[in-house]
């Protein structure tokens, strides 16, 4: 499984990337920690081999560059098989609806902070 992660807190990127690997067994994680340089790496492997594009894209909101609400509606537009995941510790109603204002097709949303097993639990549903 690929599972592509914008997150810009250093210490929840760094506990995702460790933890991911290990709680599902073959799981690749390529992780961003900007909205610029995220949706630049998500063109980038949309022009590849379809065996490296992303099974899961998770991004936080608030990003530098763009929002994850724009990163999240690249992958979607990029690939269309990809589930998406939106997490924010700004879990307010204006946010979510921005974003579904935004993503062309339904995705989850995670609020921060959350437990490992909610997160693995939604990749996995």
């Amino acid at each position: 499984m690929k599972i592509f992660i914008a997150e810009d807190e250093l210490s929840l990127a760094r506990v995702l990337s460790e933890f991911l690997p290990k709680a599902i067994e073959g799981a690749d994680v390529t992780l961003k920690a900007d909205g610029i340089e995220a949706v630049t790496t998500l063109q980038v492997i949309a022009t590849g081999d379809k065996a490296n594009w992303p099974d899961v894209i998770l991004s936080d909101y608030h990003l530098g560059g763009l929002n994850g609400d724009a990163v999240l509606q690249v992958g979607a537009k990029l690939f269309p098989s990809a589930q998406l995941i939106l997490m924010s510790g700004a879990a307010d109603a204006d946010n979510i609806e921005r974003a579904r204002a935004t993503i062309s097709r339904p995705f989850l949303f995670l609020s921060k902070p959350f437990m490992l097993s909610e997160l693995l639990a939604l990749i996995k549903a």
